[in-house]
């Protein structure tokens, strides 16, 4: 069947363009994943987050076997699986059948999955995340009559009724252990299988919507279709951020969300510090004495809190050159400076994607060796785009011999 045919070579062509893409553009994925770190505090509060880190410090054994329970679980796994940065990145497909040049291009995006170090960051903010997690669960499950309504109500969002909330309660009270603070379940000694899988479940939802992982309601169908995965590769974080944080943030305690956003955007700010510096894009900062809306807007955007209407606002000024969403806050800086996620994508990867920017700079740099015969000058936009279709240019190491040897700004 043609038809048929052309559809299995049609998705074939599409996963093996993302993992290409993968390879040339998630060297620093982990830098956008920094305003995370601090995310637990904003779903469960400050002194809870504080409490925790002290742990770190000082009650090592109790949070090993908090987490060694939460792996126990099946989470804290990305280390070894990548299960997070494949979902978000739009390279997983588990049921597809691959050919030799595939499955070379998912072993080479294993392998750069530990280059980048989004795996190991990911395992210790969720390490934070699941102590968290499980303390509040189970301290309010041991008390549910006298639980603060806000505590309730966490307690129905991850699937657990007063029913339930007892029958966990009475296994924690039997098998579990406090070890000094830290409550640590030991769900592998429970009686109660059903307590058990529902305290299970709880927990790895919460982990996951702290920790913003991709799950099968948080993208529409389109996006599980090859085009989908082709115009919506590395927007599928954007579309579970705005689920797991902002929608259920604002559902929520507003301090937490209005400090949260705060704590994050500062990150953010970080954030686009470190990229300047990896980049050697030292004069696409401002100075915020200057512009202090641009490392404002900067920021709030690189939190992922905002994620949907950010990505948007970012699609429509690399179009017009007009950011609905970052003018306003600009109103009073000296300058109106581009937002820097715009600063290294073409319009066309802007707009449709990844794979179709590849696309436009492949064309562009087919057309350089006719302008070297002609005589015609190489432009900096030429050695942008040849350095956009390198594998692993945005990877530690790399991205700092091209940005400072071979092709600096200047």
């Amino acid at each position: 069947d043609p038809v048929n045919a052309w559809d299995g070579n049609f998705k074939n062509i599409v996963r093996s363009a993302n993992h290409v893409n993968y390879l040339r553009s998630m060297g620093e994925v982990a830098l956008a994943s920094l305003s995370e770190t601090v995310r637990p505090a904003m779903v469960h509060g400050l002194a809870p987050y504080m409490k925790t880190i002290g742990h770190l410090a000082t009650n090592l054994k109790g949070v090993k076997m908090a987490v060694a329970e939460a792996k126990s679980a099946g989470n804290i796994v990305d280390g070894v699986l990548g299960h997070r940065l494949a979902t978000l990145a739009d390279i997983n497909d588990p049921y597809a059948s691959r050919g030799p040049i595939e499955a070379f291009l998912e072993n080479m995006t294993s392998f750069v999955s530990k280059w980048n170090g989004i795996g190991m960051l990911t395992d210790m903010q969720k390490s934070i995340a699941s102590v968290m997690s499980q303390d509040r669960i189970l301290k309010t499950a041991s008390v549910y009559g006298d639980a603060k309504p806000a505590d309730k109500r966490f307690l129905a969002y991850v699937g657990i009724d007063q029913s339930m909330a007892e029958r966990i309660a009475a296994q924690f009270k039997t098998h579990g252990d406090d070890v000094n603070g830290v409550k640590v379940a030991n769900t592998e000694k429970w009686s109660d299988d059903v307590a058990r899988r529902t305290y299970r479940a709880a927990m790895n939802k919460d982990i996951d919507s702290i920790i913003t992982t991709k799950g099968v309601a948080d993208t529409p169908l389109f996006a599980n279709t090859p085009t989908g995965r082709a115009l919506l590769q590395f927007k599928s974080f954007a579309l579970a951020s705005h689920q797991r944080v902002l929608l259920r943030g604002l559902q929520e305690d507003k301090t937490r969300f209005l400090g949260g956003l705060i704590a994050m955007s500062t990150i953010g700010m970080m954030a686009t510090w470190l990229k300047a510096q990896s980049g050697n894009r030292d004069e696409r900062l401002q100075k915020f004495s200057q512009n202090p809306g641009w490392w404002i807007s900067e920021g709030i955007d690189r939190s992922g809190v905002l994620s949907v209407p950010m990505e948007l606002a970012n699609m429509f000024e690399k179009a017009t050159g007009l950011n609905p969403l970052k003018a306003p806050m600009k109103a009073f800086d000296e300058g109106q400076a581009q937002s820097q996620k715009n600063q290294n994508r073409n319009a066309i990867g802007s707009l449709l994607g990844p794979t179709f920017g590849t696309a436009q700079d492949a064309l562009t740099v087919a057309a350089v060796p006719k302008k070297v015969v002609s005589g015609e000058e190489i432009t900096k936009g030429d050695k942008n785009a040849a350095e956009r279709l390198l594998p692993f240019n945005s990877y530690l190491g790399v991205r700092q011999i091209l940005k400072y040897a071979i092709n600096p700004p200047n």
